[in-house]
């Protein structure tokens, strides 16, 4: 067997990332995980555990049937204990190599001297330049590969201990399940977002919402004028709207295209826009996560439902997509917030947490609370159309 013995510590990544690798290394059969005496810690190696479980990609990889433990702060001890396991599958015939990412600093010390002590091979994963180190068994560097790791969404949910919540009246979201002329038209939408949206489209939503009840399905009056014209047959074209030019009425055709014309546009052209490019190995559109129903926070808005993810070797991608963006003051700040929670709870540093919005304007408001929550700016106004490339930079080479 090949054996990885991998110290465990809060981000469980760095220990998922060479399992994915096979370009940059030979595959692993058995992990060995050394876990430090701390419930969070143990509780990450448990995550892990599953995860490697339930991917389908990983069912030649194994783990160890018990973890073994690692002291996280006293490096003499910490090497013993690390000595040990890699002695004891040493004795057993099997091909041995040690990461040194993953555990506190005291762990990967201890780690590598573990490893130079018993003439063991070892790796460390550099996801900032998406790169494996491989050094000899003295310890000095002898190869510096890239590597592919295809870790997709569902994979990275489960390291972080959380599962999908499966809503039949919203199911998740991929670039098949899109319509070809709602792609289009969410398209031509951001191209003409202040002539169409601004002018047209908000306000068809607030003449169909007044007075309570459902918005669909009744007529409103408005006659189109000047460029909303041609948005308007376009809306009608793609069945979103009738308009009825000789009683002068526009009427929303569904709840679904009701909710597509409020703001459901933005994320059909996020999703579609990230899946159409090629770079990413996994992208999901409402991404509803089970038992996250406003952890800790008041209000129906905190829900675990994330507009669109991505992945890409190893790094998480988090878009929450809006028209125009939250309102100022404290609903900006509130929103904010929360997607940074997302960002958080969902990869750490392994994770990035965008907002992507059509709208050209952005307050300073704004731009001081985003640094404030260490967010970036949103990609907003035209720079939407270079979402693509703003997110493979964001989550690395």
């Amino acid at each position: 067997m090949r054996v990885l013995i991998a110290p465990v510590g809060e981000q469980p990544i760095p220990n998922l990332i060479p399992l994915f690798t096979t370009k940059a290394q030979k595959p692993f059969t058995l992990v060995q995980f050394m876990v430090p005496d701390d419930s969070r810690i143990r509780e990450v190696a448990t995550n892990l555990r599953k995860t490697i479980a339930l991917d389908t990609t990983l069912v030649d990889v194994k783990v160890a049937d018990k973890d073994l433990t690692m002291n996280a702060w006293d490096l003499a001890k910490a090497c013993e204990e690390c000595k040990a396991a890699i002695t004891s599958y040493f004795e057993e015939g099997n091909e041995v190599i040690v990461n040194l990412t993953g555990g506190t600093k005291i762990m990967a010390l201890a780690a590598y001297q573990a490893a130079v002590n018993t003439g063991t091979p070892m790796i460390y994963v550099n996801t900032e330049q998406t790169q494996i180190i491989q050094f000899n068994e003295q310890g000095k560097p002898t190869s510096t590969q890239s590597f592919k790791a295809p870790i997709n969404i569902l994979t990275q949910l489960h390291a972080a201990g959380r599962e999908l919540k499966r809503n039949p009246r919203k199911p998740l979201l991929r670039a098949n399940d899109i319509k070809k002329n709602h792609a289009e038209f969410a398209k031509y939408l951001v191209d003409r977002y202040i002539v169409v949206y601004s002018n047209l489209i908000r306000s068809i939503l607030d003449l169909a919402s007044q007075g309570g009840g459902q918005a669909w399905g009744r007529p409103v009056p408005f006659i189109p004028q000047g460029q909303s014209v041609d948005a308007a047959k376009r809306a009608h074209d793609t069945g979103l709207w009738i308009w009825d030019q000789t009683a002068g009425t526009i009427t929303i055709t569904s709840k679904e295209a009701f909710e597509f014309l409020k703001g459901g546009w933005v994320e059909i052209f996020v999703l579609k826009t990230l899946a159409d490019d090629g770079r990413f190995d996994d992208v999901l559109g409402n991404v509803e996560i089970k038992g996250f129903d406003g952890e800790g926070f008041e209000g129906e808005d905190f829900k675990g439902e994330l507009d669109v993810v991505v992945t890409r070797n190893g790094r998480l991608g988090i878009i929450e997509c809006k028209t125009s963006g939250p309102q100022k003051g404290q609903g900006l700040t509130y929103a904010v917030a929360k997607v940074r929670l997302h960002e958080v709870i969902f990869g750490g540093p392994y994770a990035t947490a965008v907002f992507a919005l059509p709208s050209p304007e952005i307050s300073n408001e704004w731009r001081e609370i985003f640094d404030q929550y260490k967010l970036p700016e949103p990609i907003h106004g035209t720079k939407l159309k270079e979402l693509a490339n703003i997110m493979s930079s964001l989550l690395g080479p």
